[in-house]
């Protein structure tokens, strides 16, 4: 499933919360403004690919507001669709510097298919995320909705599930309870518990995911058979020495497991990451050999309190997969340095399947060799070589790049 898929879910749920900035901005305005208003949010959280609109107010427009629907629509039209969403508040609480949501609600949440991809991705720029600085503190005490719908084209399957939880942000600390279930004949359960405690810097994680057969998880990474899955993340300890644990079992057999832990060292905040598994199983049985039995990846980076950070190492060794790298940003982000060596070569010596969707290809090796380091030199250096490579239109016996610089490229044969 693509990330931009993803990224359009995140945003749908923005839809919801539009209710709730709707209520506001409805209860003082005079009634003969209110449309220009809503029109006026429906363009500020659309796009061209991305139409929100907000359908038919009701209630009192005070303490308790609704909608008759929202919806978003691409150019195909609507692919999402939220029915009577409604929001309760305490009006009096934003005297205090709080925006207090008793309730935030919609009896139907129906995601029909999945949206059109983008024409042009984003610049990195436009696309961080930051948490944003709220000038009062967010308490939102319950998220009701009894029935959100994927239709089959959304992972593969059609399922329906309950979300309900509670949600608090407040000078810089963030509560989030989060319950999700699936409530058609399949059943699976997510858990999420993240709680960051911004004076004392504390996290507390605790996330649970299990599903039968035919599950959601499994039919959006696409594993085959769609197997029961089970995920769970575990940490609880203040930033500065922070242990999290991961394990992620597939068909009852553990897939990934790992830990990653956070300390405070003299240039900042560094992590390091161990992770370990037999993942080449989440593949069909004809691609499993690149990465074999078992794969091991470890990792160090420290987060500068200069700004930017430095990847100090960073190993992946998973059958004829071997990669380690290296690398460092400036300040403001921009790579200043980066290394990366390693290769494909099989142990047993068969040929190694690449997986692609035009159909397998194979080659014998591949290897990679790549600086850059403007402080020595301005420029990109390395080499790039693939062996005996053959799918169903072409073969060839050796292609690579040699002494790759700004200024000199050889590519043979």
């Amino acid at each position: 499933m693509k990330r931009s898929f993803f990224k359009k879910i995140a945003l749908s749920v923005l839809a919801l919360i539009a209710t709730l900035l709707i209520g506001i901005i409805v209860v003082f305005s005079q009634d003969n403004e209110r449309s220009a208003l809503i029109e006026y949010v429906e363009e500020q959280i659309s796009s061209p690919s991305f139409q929100i609109r907000l359908n038919g107010i009701e209630g009192s427009l005070s303490s308790d507001v609704s909608l008759q629907s929202i919806t978003i629509a691409d150019e195909e039209g609507v692919w999402l669709e939220i029915t009577k969403p409604r929001l309760v508040w305490t009006r009096s609480a934003l005297i205090t510097g709080r925006l207090l949501v008793d309730t935030l609600a919609a009896e139907h949440i129906d995601f029909i298919r999945k949206p059109l991809p983008e024409e042009a991705s984003p610049s990195p720029e436009s696309s961080a995320f930051q948490l944003p600085e709220l000038p009062v503190s967010v308490v939102l005490e319950k998220l009701d909705l009894p029935l959100v719908e994927f239709g089959k084209d959304v992972f593969d399957l059609a399922a329906k599930a309950r979300v309900e939880g509670r949600f608090l942000l407040d000078d810089g600390s963030l509560d989030l309870d989060l319950l999700i279930n699936r409530t058609d004949e399949t059943q699976g359960e997510l858990k999420a518990i993240v709680k960051y405690e911004s004076s004392a810097k504390t996290l507390a994680l605790d996330v649970e995911l299990s599903e039968p057969e035919n599950g959601i998880l499994a039919s959006a990474f696409g594993l085959p058979g769609k197997p029961p899955v089970s995920l769970a993340i575990i940490g609880d300890a203040p930033i500065s020495d922070l242990d999290v644990g991961m394990s992620f079992d597939v068909d009852n057999k553990r897939i990934l497991n790992g830990i990653v832990t956070l300390r405070d060292v003299e240039d900042g905040l560094k992590a390091n990451a161990s992770l370990s598994g037999p993942i080449g199983e989440l593949l069909p049985p004809s691609q499993r050999a690149l990465f074999g039995e078992n794969s091991d990846v470890d990792a160090e980076l420290i987060v500068l309190n200069s700004g930017g950070f430095q990847l100090n190492s960073a190993n992946v060794s998973s059958g004829a997969v071997h990669l380690t790298a290296a690398a460092k940003t400036t300040a403001d982000g921009f790579l200043s340095a980066l290394k990366i060596k390693g290769g494909l070569n099989s142990i047993a010596g068969e040929r190694i399947v690449i997986p692609s969707e035009a159909g397998d290809q194979t080659i014998q090796s591949a290897t990679i060799d790549i600086n850059y380091n403007p402080a020595l030199q301005n420029t990109w250096g390395g080499t790039l070589k693939v062996s005996d490579f053959v799918n169903s239109d072409i073969s060839f016996g050796t292609i690579g790049i040699d002494e790759l610089d700004t200024e000199n490229v050889i590519v043979y044969p």
